[in-house]
């Protein structure tokens, strides 16, 4: 998958379906001089060898509060020009947060591109979605998650029922600006 610098990407799936693997198979192959900052819900990242370097920096969830989520965007933020990893973000995305609104509606403006990952595509606030420019489906097998997931991609109703009958590790990239859905892929 290409992305860029004002790429937005949102990972949606059960647990244990790929998601996490799929965003670091990515950022492990990004170049080092590109800075990375990891909201570490779960300490996944922390955990992987693959990411002790100058150039990914890992925030280690304490709170999971919307004030530790905020200062953590504020930080990134006021960097600019880096890529921002957002785990399990249904955990927070639904707050009311002008900061969160701020982050997804003009982050790329500041050469932000991000990847968020949730396990309910509905964590993603309808007037957030138009902010994203793909989105990675792993198994979803929820009719309204499935349901949202077509309104969202403009397909018809019932267009993602495959969904439902994933393995862990396929996927399927719908890239939202060219209106295309690929086959599904594996890990």
């Amino acid at each position: 998958m290409k992305w860029d610098s004002r790429t937005c990407i949102a990972c949606i799936g059960h647990a244990w379906s790929g998601k996490s693997y799929f965003e670091m198979e990515h950022v492990a192959t990004m170049p080092k001089t590109r800075q990375v900052y990891v909201y570490d819900f779960t300490d996944e990242w922390g955990q992987d060898k693959r990411f002790k370097k100058k150039n990914i920096h890992i925030w280690q969830v304490k709170r999971g509060t919307q004030e530790e989520i905020e200062d953590f965007i504020g930080h990134c933020y006021s960097k600019g020009n880096c890529t921002v990893i957002l785990s399990e973000s249904d955990n927070y995305l639904s707050f009311n947060s002008p900061v969160l609104l701020a982050f997804v509606t003009t982050a790329r403006n500041r050469g932000i591109n991000f990847m968020i990952d949730c396990k309910r595509a509905k964590a993603v606030k309808p007037n957030y979605r138009t902010r994203f420019d793909k989105l990675i489906l792993f198994q979803t097998t929820l009719s309204d998650d499935i349901d949202y997931i077509c309104d969202w991609t403009g397909q018809g109703k019932g267009s993602f029922e495959m969904l439902r009958d994933l393995g862990q590790g396929d996927y399927i990239e719908v890239d939202l600006n060219a209106n295309t859905i690929s086959e599904v892929k594996r890990l």
